[in-house]
């Protein structure tokens, strides 16, 4: 019951990014607006379709961060390749459901910008990397994107946010979920999501990714 509660959900919510998908197209300047929309009710609908193939047992971050990898791929498909580094142990790592939505529509996000926002291309250069790592505090989670941010734009002072960073900045909790937005090279713009214990536990013993 559980399970076809979640899928029952999954659907009501890919028929809603559907209608507005199809709005989308015919929507001119307003096209971006409703392309975000769609993009954030996909990845809400991808948790409970996790949940629905698995009844309600923990999601791990392999598995959020794969199926969010997958949606955001089917919605900008002209960005440069996304390519996940996989990190043994720390993919393994349990989220707890109470974390999972706000998570998910954070890494949504920044998945989204960069994808909208870095330089298109094939070369390794252009690729864009997620890597994650662990500490004993927690676990990051670091995006890297060809491009460059805007004149004036200051993350942690609020300055320049568009409508979606306006959300992933309400969504977080610190000091248990922190992000930074940086330009680390003239060409690479670097977004670090640090999860800190708790909830975030990450297993012992686990494969560092630098």
């Amino acid at each position: 019951m559980l399970r076809e509660g979640h899928h029952r959900i999954k659907n009501s919510l890919q028929g809603l990014a559907a209608l507005l998908h199809r709005h989308a197209g015919s929507a001119g300047e307003q096209a971006a607006v409703l392309t975000e929309a769609v993009g954030q009710v996909r990845a809400i609908a991808a948790v409970h379709d996790l949940y629905s193939r698995q009844g309600q047992p923990p999601v791990t971050l392999a598995e959020l961060l794969d199926t969010l990898v997958k949606s955001v791929d089917g919605l900008y498909p002209e960005h440069s390749p996304i390519e996940r580094i996989p990190a043994s142990g720390i993919d393994n790592t349990a989220i707890p459901s109470s974390e999972v939505v706000p998570l998910a529509i954070i890494v949504n996000e920044l998945l989204t910008n960069a994808a909208k926002h870095g330089s298109p291309g094939t070369s390794p250069q252009d690729m864009i990397r997620v890597h994650t790592r662990a500490d004993e505090n927690g676990i990051s989670l670091r995006i890297d994107n060809p491009g460059s941010l805007p004149a004036g734009f200051d993350f942690d002072d609020r300055q320049g946010l568009g409508n979606g960073l306006q959300l992933m900045a309400a969504l977080l909790n610190p000091p248990h979920t922190d992000l930074s937005l940086r330009q680390v090279t003239p060409q690479t713009v670097s977004a670090t999501l640090h999860l800190a214990r708790p909830p975030i536990r990450p297993q012992h013993n686990l494969s560092h990714v630098p």
